[in-house]
Formats: structure tokens, C-alpha cells, sequence
């Protein structure tokens, strides 16, 4: 009779101690395969949102001061207080404000923190693809060569190639062919005069009539913010009408915000230095280009390990594991070439 032989007990626990430890290593290399897989999709997203944010700022940007025919258009502003409200001052279409605590009154709780405090820039220029060209000119009134779809209330750019002077629209005539500029106790802040030329303590009409056209105001804050979950991101609250702002949430996970003006001390073009809007040397008429950076991070914590980062010249050692990059871009300013 033959003998059956088979496996001792030490080798049967040699060959599950063997096993254990190759599925330990496979369970251990397959953790790490989705730990990275992980943080490379998050970065993809945060990458994807510093694109988005890029775009949207830098379009604004290159049109800020856009009045028309010309850059150096002379402008008269017919909106009360105008040139000292960032909302309607169109001969100082960007403004910077160095940190949350400097950023304008009407946003709406901007973001900072014991690491971060971001600043925040405001964008004026008009849109010339909503143009209409004006037929006649009389007092508190244009007429124009078709109907329009300006709301009571909406700013709005009247230019030739001689003058422009902003206004706001006094009455409810959208869907008819002409446009009201009239002294109104409903309009906030409201025209000073009810004529376009000259200024508003000697009004007289401009002659906008002649080669004229109206083209609506483009009035947009961008600044950093929280939702509801206390994320921050980036922010851009736009002017509507009489005088209110609309917020929306462009980018989340914009954690800092940092804008940096070139300035040409020379009138060569080329900026001399870059300067935030807090330097004592800051003179935003000299402004020729705007620096742009941004601090980024995941929306979730794909690691449990800090990840130290740096932001605009400076390191930082967080307390979460978010990861974080720093994407800075440097927009030219067209219409102040």
C-alpha cells in the first residue's frame, strides 16, 4: 500500500506567511497607485480652475479702459460722484486694493486669513458688440437708430470720436429707439445734469449726434471670497443696474490673490517696476500692465501629510493636506498703450 505524503504544519505556515507578505506588498503597491492617482486627478482639477481664472480676469483685462474710437478719448462723467466711486470712474478703469481690509465696501465679505489676505482689482470698459448708433441729440434725451434693450438704471457710454460721456438710462424704454438721461430721484447714484457735454456744473450738449454711438458699461470687481462650506475661491461681482452688484463664484479653491501693477515711469512702455496698490510709490495712471498670481489648492485633501508650498516668494508649512500651486500670468493693458 503506498503512503500518502502532504505538507508539515511549519510548511503550511511558512507558504501563508510567504503568501501574506506578496499580498501585503500587491495591497501596499495598489494604495499607492490610487494615493497618486488621487493626487494627480486633484491637481489636474486645480489646475483646470487656474485656467478658468486666468481666462476670465485676463479677457477683462486686456479691455479695461475701452471707451470707442480712441484710448485717449476725453470722457465726461454725468454719473453723480463718479470719480471717486470705482463702479462708474472710467478714466481710471483698473484699481487695485492691497489686502481685504482696503477692498471696496460693496463686496461681499472678502476672504482672508492669519497666512492669507488677498487682494482684489476693479475692471471698467464697455462693451462695443451691444453699439447702437445715436440719430439725434436733445436735452435728457437720445434718439437712436434702432430699438435697444437698456434697462432704467443701466450705465451706459454715449461716444464719437471727439468726446464720450457716461450716463445712466432715467426711464424704463427697453424695446423702444430712444434713451433718457434725465436728473431722476429714482436713479442711484444718478446723472448730475440732464445734458451730455461740458461738465455737471455747466452742462451743455455734446454733439453726440454726429457719428455717436451708445455702448453699455462694463463694471466688474474680482476679489477672493467663501461659500457656505467656508471654501474660498475667486469671486466677481459685476455692477447692474441702478447702482447694485451682482456676486457669482468663478473659481473655487483660489486661496490667495495677488496684483501687481507695472509701471512706466518713462513713457517708454515698458514697466520700470511692479508695485501693489498699498506701495508708496503706486501711481495707477502710470499702470501699463497688470501681474497676476494666484495661490490654488485641491477642494479635497488627497494626503494626510502637509505639503509645503511657496506663494509669491514666500514658503509656507500648512496644516492640512491640501496641495497647493502658485500660478502667476501678466496681462497688457491696451488701451493704455
Amino acid at each position: 500500500m503506498r503512503r500518502l505524503s502532504g505538507f508539515s504544519l511549519i510548511e503550511l505556515m511558512i507558504a501563508l506567511l510567504i503568501g501574506s507578505l506578496l499580498m501585503s506588498g500587491v495591497f501596499n503597491i495598489l494604495v499607492g497607485a490610487k494615493q497618486a492617482y488621487w493626487v494627480q486627478d486633484e491637481l489636474s482639477r486645480t489646475q483646470e480652475n487656474a485656467r478658468f481664472a486666468a481666462d476670465f480676469i485676463a479677457r477683462d483685462l486686456r479691455m479695461a479702459g475701452f471707451r470707442g474710437c480712441r484710448s485717449g478719448l476725453p470722457l465726461n462723467l454725468m454719473v453723480s460722484g463718479a470719480d471717486s466711486d470705482w463702479r462708474y470712474n472710467l478714466l481710471r478703469p483698473v484699481q487695485g486694493y492691497q489686502g481685504a481690509a482696503n477692498a471696496p465696501s460693496e463686496l461681499n465679505a472678502p476672504f482672508s486669513n492669519t497666512r492669507h489676505d488677498p487682494d482684489s482689482v476693479a475692471v471698467l470698459t464697455v462693451n462695443p458688440d451691444q453699439a447702437i448708433s445715436i440719430q439725434s441729440e436733445s436735452n435728457g434725451e437720445l434718439i437712436l437708430a434702432h430699438s435697444h434693450d437698456f434697462d432704467f438704471g443701466s450705465t451706459l457710454l454715449a461716444a464719437n470720436c471727439d468726446l464720450g460721456a457716461l450716463f445712466q438710462v432715467s426711464s424704463d424704454s427697453a424695446g423702444d429707439t430712444y434713451v433718457k438721461h434725465e436728473v431722476s430721484p429714482g436713479l442711484s447714484p444718478g446723472n448730475c445734469t440732464n445734458r451730455l457735454g461740458g461738465d455737471c456744473l455747466n452742462p451743455e450738449l455734446a454733439g453726440l449726434d454726429h457719428g455717436g454711438v451708445v455702448m453699455p458699461l462694463t463694471a466688474r470687481a474680482y476679489y477672493l471670497s467663501t461659500d457656505i462650506n467656508g471654501v474660498p475661491g475667486l469671486y466677481r461681482a459685476e455692477l447692474g443696474t441702478n447702482g447694485t452688484l451682482i456676486p457669482e463664484e468663478l473659481v473655487p479653491g483660489v486661496e490667495d490673490f495677488r496684483v501687481y501693477f507695472g509701471i512706466d515711469t518713462d513713457a517708454d512702455q515698458v514697466p520700470n517696476q511692479y508695485l501693489r496698490a498699498g506701495d508708496s510709490d503706486f501711481d495707477p495712471d502710470q499702470a501699463i500692465s497688470v501681474q497676476i498670481h494666484f495661490l490654488l489648492r485641491t477642494l479635497i485633501e488627497p494626503d494626510i501629510q502637509p505639503k509645503p508650498y511657496t506663494f509669491d516668494g514666500t514658503s509656507f508649512t500648512p496644516e492640512d493636506g491640501h496641495v497647493r500651486r502658485e500660478i502667476a500670468l501678466t496681462i497688457g493693458l491696451r488701451n493704455r498703450l
